[in-house]
């Protein structure tokens, strides 16, 4: 369902809610925010609003819709993940606590020592942890049209400092554009003291996240900070990349 006018938005999203459907809304504006918060799934575009991020489940990092078909793509690919985690810890935990706990021992003779127990129950953790890890090789879905995965631009000349913070959502979209774009960077920890105090003598703040390109420090929201990282290292990246 689109072109919903702003006052409807929310209460198209409870009449979909009232007939028992799961209803998922996607938006970027301050007037979608009630329909987000409502929907049993908000995805909030990342470029829009902060009022639409606060209110969304889901940020999306890029403006692109289909980025919405990739999530969904990547949710089932973690759900179905869980699902076989549990089959096979809850699989190897019954088969095998009860040899530990030497049920079998007066029928069979079998017993496990308790360092062998200890270390069979460590192995369920890594089967499970292995399992998990096959998620580093999810493939989004292509699109009709859509052209192969490019690799890395050419890196920057640029000497590039990012201040961070744990915890920070502009701090992960600035890495994410400079990743993206090969250019390399050194991270520094606002978290620290000592860094914290650097940034305040060389550029006299220390609010996260912070760039510093060749010595010119930029801070401010990542929608703040994008105009001057394409101005500054759009030189040798892409036109795609650097749209």
């Amino acid at each position: 369902i689109s072109e919903v006018l702003p006052a409807d938005k929310a209460q198209v999203v409870r009449d979909l809610q009232a007939k028992g459907r799961r209803v998922a809304f996607v938006g970027d504006g301050i007037n979608d925010a009630p329909a987000l918060a409502g929907a049993d799934v908000g995805v909030a575009i990342g470029t829009g609003t902060d009022v639409a991020v606060e209110a969304g489940d889901v940020v999306l990092m890029q403006g692109d819709l289909r980025a919405v078909v990739r999530a969904r793509a990547l949710a089932k690919k973690t759900l179905s993940t869980i699902y076989w985690n549990f089959f096979w810890a809850f699989g190897y935990n019954t088969a095998l606590i009860p040899v530990a706990a030497g049920v079998f021992y007066p029928f069979t003779g079998l017993l496990l020592q308790p360092a062998l127990a200890a270390g069979a129950m460590s192995l369920s953790s890594i089967l499970v942890l292995t399992n998990s890890l096959r998620l580093r090789y999810f493939q989004p879905p292509r699109f009709a049209g859509e052209a192969a995965p490019q690799a890395p631009a050419p890196r920057s000349g640029a000497r590039v400092l990012l201040y961070t913070s744990p915890g920070c959502p502009d701090c992960a979209a600035v890495k994410a554009w400079l990743e993206a774009r090969g250019v390399a960077y050194e991270e520094r920890d606002l978290s620290r003291p000592e860094i914290a105090e650097e940034a305040v003598r060389n550029y006299g703040v220390r609010v996260a996240p912070i760039t510093v390109i060749d010595g010119q420090a930029h801070w401010g929201t990542f929608a703040e900070q994008r105009r001057a990282l394409e101005q500054r290292l759009g030189a040798g990246v892409p036109a795609e990349a650097a749209g």
